[in-house]
C-alpha cells in the first residue's frame, strides 16, 4: 500500500455521508461545550468573586453524568439514537438562549449557571452513548477504529479553537452575545444530526422491556464478557490516573515552575496537540495490533508523568506534554474501538454509558491526588500517577494476553 493511498485511507470514514454529518455535528457540539466552559467560568467568577462557587459551577456536570449515564446507555439501545442526540442538542440550545437573555436583562444569578452546567451533564449522559454507539451503525465494523480516531481528532481540535474564540467573543460582544453564538453552534449540531439517514439511526433489536431492566441486562452482559470488562476497567484506571493531572497542573505551574496562567494555557495546548497527533496516527494506522498500541500509549503516558515528577523544569515539561497527550489518546480511542468491535450492537449504548461514567468520577479522582499534594508535593502526586499507569501497562503486557493480542 502506497503512502498516498494510506493517507487517503486515514480519512476514509469521512467518505461516508452520514458520518460526515455526525462528525460535523459532534464538532459543533464540542465547540459549544469548550466555548461555554471559558465564557461561563469567567463570567461566574466576575459575578461572584468566589472560587468555591466557580468550582461548584464548573464541576456541576459531573453528578448528573454519574446518575444518568446508565439510563442514557440503556435508552440508546432501545430507541432511535439520532432522536436522542437531536433532543439533547435542542434542550442545550434553549438553555444557551435563556442564559444569554438573563445576562442581557440583568436577571442572572450563579445558581442559573449551576443549573446550566448540570443540564449539560444530564444531556451528555444521554447524547454521549448515543453518539458513540451510532458510529458503527453509520460506518460499519471495518471502519470503527478509523471513525473513532477521526472523532477524537475533531474533539481535540475544539480544545485549540473554541476557548480562544470564546474569550474573544466575551470581549467583543459581551457574555450574553457569546452565549447566543453558543446557541448557534448547538443549532448547527441539531440540524446536522437531523440530516443523518433514518435507516442508519434505526435500532433493529430492542432486547429488553424497560430501561431499568436494560441496565441490568447491560451489567450482566459486561460481567459475562471478560474482554470488554478488562478493557473498560483498564480505561477507567488509566483515565482516572492521568486526566486529573490536567486539573492539578496549575499547582505545578505556580509552585514548581514559578510561572503564571499563560504558561498553564500553553501546556494544556501542547497536551491537545499531542492528542490530535495521536488521533490522526491511529486513523492512519487502522486496525493493526491495537492491543499492543494500547499498552504502548499507557506506557508513554506513564513515562511522561514520571519525567515530569522527576525533572522540575518548564521547558522539559512542555515537551513531555506533547508525549502525554499522545499517550492519553490510546486508552480512549483504541480502547473504545476494541470495546465497540467486541460488543453486540444492541449493547453498545450501555457499554458506552459505563465509559461515560468515568468523566463523572473525574472530580472524585482528583481528591486523592489533591491530598497527596497537600501532604507531600505536586511532584510526588505526579509520580504516583505514573506508577499506577506503569502497573496497568505491565499487567496488560505480561498478564493479560486477551487484551494484549487484540488486533
Amino acid at each position: 500500500m502506497t503512502i498516498s493511498h494510506r493517507i487517503f485511507k486515514t480519512f476514509e470514514s469521512l467518505q461516508v455521508r452520514d458520518f460526515r454529518f455526525l462528525w460535523l455535528s459532534m464538532f459543533f457540539s464540542m465547540g459549544a461545550f469548550q466555548m461555554q466552559a471559558i465564557v461561563q467560568s469567567f463570567y461566574v467568577y466576575k459575578l461572584t468573586s468566589s472560587a468555591l462557587i466557580l468550582g461548584l459551577v464548573t464541576s456541576g456536570w459531573a453528578a448528573p453524568i454519574l446518575v444518568f449515564s446508565l439510563f442514557g446507555g440503556s435508552l440508546s439501545d432501545k430507541i432511535n439514537r439520532k432522536r436522542i442526540i437531536v433532543l439533547g442538542e435542542a434542550v442545550l440550545f434553549v438553555f444557551a438562549i435563556l442564559i444569554g437573555l438573563t445576562i442581557a436583562f440583568n436577571k442572572d444569578h450563579w445558581v442559573l449557571f449551576l443549573l446550566n452546567s448540570m443540564m449539560q451533564g444530564a444531556m451528555f449522559s444521554f447524547m454521549g452513548p448515543s453518539r458513540q454507539s451510532l458510529i458503527p451503525q453509520v460506518v460499519g465494523k471495518e471502519r470503527i477504529t478509523n471513525a473513532l480516531a477521526l472523532n477524537s481528532a475533531a474533539m481535540t481540535s475544539t480544545t485549540f479553537i473554541a476557548p480562544g474564540i470564546g474569550g474573544v467573543l466575551y470581549s467583543l460582544i459581551n457574555p450574553e452575545g457569546a452565549f447566543y453564538v453558543i446557541a448557534i453552534l448547538r443549532f448547527l449540531s441539531f440540524a446536522l444530526t437531523q440530516l443523518i439517514s433514518p435507516i442508519n439511526a434505526k435500532i433493529l433489536n430492542t432486547g429488553s422491556i424497560s430501561v431499568v431492566r436494560g441496565i441490568i441486562e447491560g451489567l450482566n452482559y459486561l460481567f459475562n464478557n471478560k474482554v470488554i470488562l478488562l478493557l473498560i476497567l483498564s480505561t477507567m484506571i488509566a483515565v482516572l490516573a492521568s486526566y486529573p493531572f490536567q486539573l492539578l497542573l496549575p499547582i505545578l505551574v505556580v509552585d514548581v515552575y514559578k510561572l503564571e496562567s499563560e504558561a498553564y494555557g500553553f501546556l494544556i495546548s501542547l497536551i491537545g496537540l499531542g492528542s490530535l497527533v495521536g488521533s490522526i496516527f491511529i486513523a492512519f494506522i487502522g486496525k493493526w495490533k491495537r492491543g499492543l498500541l494500547l499498552v504502548l500509549g499507557v506506557f508513554i503516558s506513564a513515562i511522561s508523568l514520571l519525567l515530569v515528577g522527576l525533572i522540575p523544569n518548564y521547558s522539559v515539561a512542555a515537551i513531555l506534554m506533547i508525549l502525554l497527550g499522545l499517550g492519553n489518546t490510546a486508552p480512549m480511542t483504541i480502547n473504545m474501538a476494541l470495546i465497540m468491535d467486541n460488543t453486540e450492537d444492541i449493547f453498545r449504548g450501555r457499554m458506552m454509558s459505563i465509559i461515560m461514567m468515568q468523566w463523572g468520577l473525574m472530580p472524585l479522582g482528583v481528591l486523592p491526588f489533591s491530598w497527596l499534594i497537600e501532604q507531600f508535593s505536586g511532584q510526588f502526586a505526579v509520580l504516583t500517577m505514573s506508577i499506577i499507569l506503569f502497573v496497568v501497562s505491565i499487567y496488560i503486557l505480561f498478564f493479560n494476553s486477551r487484551v494484549r493480542d487484540l488486533d
